[in-house]
């Protein structure tokens, strides 16, 4: 948060004081902070999910919970950043495909129905999206908490998954050997 404050700061004063972008050791300062804010500012929501789903299964403080997510992503490798990143974008692709869905199909009631003469296609097609896309939204939500505290929970002890869901742990277990292959091959 700090980088981030001297980072806006710099960018408000090259704003007003344009006789400050003449000096090169300023200019150098509000690069240096520019570059070392863009990192962070991603990585932060990560981790706060994380520690977030922390808190809520261990009931720790969220300070206790952030240390843990950071050793939990510096003891696993990138893997919890890289599989949130994707988890993200299929939550994305779902929540935009129920959209489309629920629009196509306001737009083939309104059609049959009344509803064209007193709204035009459009309009009917940009609500039924926006219903489409408000109603998967929580769902897709859900089961990205589900999968993230699954992840944590294996995370922090295979063991405890292992012999209260032997099922899942068996799936979860099988893609984390598919990953260190896949890292020891190169690919």
């Amino acid at each position: 948060k700090t980088l981030n404050y001297v980072s806006r700061f710099f960018a408000y004063q090259s704003r007003h004081n344009q006789h400050d972008n003449k000096n090169p050791a300023w200019v150098l300062t509000r690069a240096a902070c520019a570059q070392l804010t863009g990192p962070f500012a991603k990585l932060i929501p990560i981790f706060n999910h994380y520690a977030f789903t922390h808190v809520a299964i261990y009931g720790i403080s969220f300070t206790a919970a952030s240390k843990a997510s950071f050793n939990m992503v510096k003891e696993s490798g990138l893997v919890p950043l890289i599989s949130n990143s994707l988890l993200q974008a299929v939550i994305g692709l779902g929540v935009v495909a129920c959209g489309a869905v629920a629009c196509a199909a306001g737009v083939g009631v309104a059609q049959l129905t009344t509803v064209s003469e007193v709204l035009p296609t459009w309009a009917v097609a940009l609500l039924s999206a926006a219903l489409g896309m408000g109603v998967a939204l929580p769902t897709v939500e859900a089961v990205q908490s589900i999968i993230t505290a699954v992840f944590v929970c294996y995370a922090r002890d295979p063991a405890y998954l292992q012999m209260r869901r032997p099922d899942v742990y068996a799936k979860v277990q099988a893609a984390a050997d598919m990953v260190a292959t896949e890292d020891d091959d190169g690919s």
